[in-house]
Formats: structure tokens, sequence, C-alpha cells
């Protein structure tokens, strides 16, 4: 009977082991995602800012560059705050659109290309990771419910 007692006292430690090892990786994983939608927002940040100094003069008097640069900046505030409920599929998104970005910036003017290579790498390899890292996270249950009353389906 003791040994019954100490094989599920064994086989509980095991299981609030494993139980907390889950939890540890999901805490991770949620950082790293959690840098991703800060990355994000430092990316609609910087596409405001070009879009004030187009749209001011600074820079050059380009309506169409202000434009353009505005409807980024407001994408990517919507992916970030979209990587609260889809984390991988936003960041995937805001990874596509930035490296869109890069290449359309690219074709017009090659030199872009490696100019700012630095920082173009740290926002490639967090959004990177933040993909990765978000598949870790366990995908949360949704109950279904009947639109017309509020029912269960």
């Amino acid at each position: 009977m003791a040994e019954n007692q100490e094989g599920n006292s064994l086989a509980d430690q095991k299981a609030k082991a494993q139980e907390i090892l889950e939890r540890s990786r999901t805490e991770i994983a949620e950082k790293h995602v959690k840098t991703s939608r800060n990355t994000l927002y430092v990316l609609a940040a910087l596409f405001f800012l070009y879009a004030i100094l187009y749209g001011t003069g600074v820079l050059a008097n380009d309506i169409v560059s202000l434009v353009f640069y505005s409807i980024i900046a407001i994408i990517y505030i919507l992916l970030a705050l979209w990587t609260k409920s889809k984390p991988q599929t936003a960041v995937i998104l805001g990874l596509v659109l930035y490296l869109l970005n890069i290449a359309l910036i690219a074709s017009i003017d090659i030199n872009t290309l490696y100019q700012g290579w630095l920082i173009k790498g740290i926002i490639i390899t967090y959004l990177v990771r933040g993909i990765l890292e978000a598949r870790k996270i366990p995908k949360k249950k949704t109950v279904d419910t009947d639109t017309l009353d509020g029912g269960l389906v």
C-alpha cells in the first residue's frame, strides 16, 4: 500500500512538473509574441514619422507618399492589435508587409536594400522569432453560440 501511495505521489509530481514546464514554455512564447507586437508598433510609428516628414515637405512635398505611409502605419497598428487573438497570422502578415515594403523601395532605388541593414535585420529577427514562438502558445477553446438567441449550439 505504501508503494502505491509512493507511485501516485511520483506520478503526481511528474504531472505537476510537466504542467510547470508547459506553463514556462507558454510564458516564454508569449514574451516573444509581445516583442513582435511591440516591433509592429515601432514600425507603425516609423511609418507615421515618414508620413509626417513627407506631408510637411521636410523630405519631399509628396501627397502620395504621405497617404501610402499613413496607410501602411495603420495596417501595422491593426496587425499589432490582432496579435492578441491570432498572433501567428498577424506577425506573418506583418513580416510579409515589411519584406514587400523593402522590395518595393529597393525596386525604386537598389541602394536602399543595404542601407539600414542592421535595423532591418533586427526587425526581421524579432518578427520571425515571434512567428516561431506563436506556434507554441496553446489555442484558446471557443464556445460556439447561436447568433439569434446567444444559446449554445
